[in-house]
């Protein structure tokens, strides 16, 4: 089966999708989907996510058309081979910083002749179908998406280097550790990072590798696409979250006011009013359901 997110990078389109953090339940794939977007990755470096957690997003992503990935903790095979086959259809590996270490990761995701992977069929990764061997290793080897994480100086000194051996799809640059690395943690306008992804992604467009990103707004979003990055993820669950209900929160703590003294104003302005008439008020909450208030 095609892999779509890999289809459109191929074609030179724009892939879109979304970190999950966080919120790796069942359900989670759908929502994604939902919101229109191409992939989802979900993260087992930076999470306590286990593995029967991240094959459930797995097959709710799979089961709504959108391109599972998953971020393995290292390079260790089985960190990248269970993954797969719970039905990933895409890893990204962090930290890479050499040619050798980028040939470990296209030798552990790959069949053999290409690589090492281990065969097992009739189970998750090709739906429980089994089939001709031949023809699903082929199919593996050519669809799924490896990602390369580029986040230290010597993953920079080395960008040639990792980009040049065959089969790396997306170099993902990762942001805070770079500028960590650089010496300027969090410093994401600084010239030494501006400079790093600048070589970066004139490394992708000689290697006709996606560069990839995790923009935070949707205002950075925007400038990273107008500089050229083509595999997207925007923003985490987490962030999306914790944005959202702070800002819809601040918003009704104002209307409300801080303290009791402020509310009981409200109160007090409202009771003064010599309209004691019944009001109607009818919310549309969409999908058809509308709520009415009468005061």
């Amino acid at each position: 089966m095609q892999n779509k997110t890999k289809a459109k990078l191929k074609r030179g389109e724009i892939a879109l999708g979304h970190f999950v953090l966080e919120f790796a339940t069942p359900g989670i794939g759908n929502m994604i989907a939902n919101a229109g977007c191409d992939f989802a990755i979900f993260d087992m470096e930076h999470t306590s996510f286990t593995q029967e957690m991240v094959r459930q997003a797995i097959l709710s992503s799979k089961a709504s058309g959108i391109t599972p990935i998953v971020r393995a903790s290292d390079t260790e095979y089985f960190l990248m081979s269970r993954p797969l086959d719970a039905g990933a259809e895409g890893i990204m590996v962090p930290r890479v910083e050499s040619k050798e270490q980028t040939e470990k990761i296209i030798e552990s995701i790959k069949y053999p002749p290409v690589g090492i992977r281990g065969s097992a069929f009739g189970i998750a990764h090709d739906d429980y179908k089994g089939g001709d061997i031949g023809e699903a290793t082929r199919s593996a080897n050519e669809e799924t998406l490896i990602i390369v994480q580029t986040e230290t100086v010597k993953a920079v000194d080395n960008i040639n280097q990792i980009l040049s051996v065959e089969g790396v799809d997306v170099a993902w640059i990762g942001q805070a550790d770079m500028t960590v690395s650089l010496g300027v943690p969090g410093q994401y306008d600084h010239p030494k990072f501006l400079k790093v992804l600048d070589t970066i992604l004139n490394a992708c467009a000689k290697y006709n590798v996606a560069p990839g990103f995790i923009p935070i707004t949707l205002q950075e979003t925007k400038m990273m696409i107008d500089m050229g990055v083509r595999c997207v993820a925007y923003t985490a669950d987490v962030f999306l979250y914790s944005h959202f209900l702070k800002a819809g929160i601040d918003e009704i703590k104002e209307h409300i006011g801080e303290n009791t003294g402020k509310i009981d104003q409200k109160k007090e302005n409202k009771t003064d009013k010599s309209d004691n008439s019944d009001k109607t008020r009818v919310i549309d909450l969409g999908g058809g359901r509308k709520y009415k208030l009468t005061w």
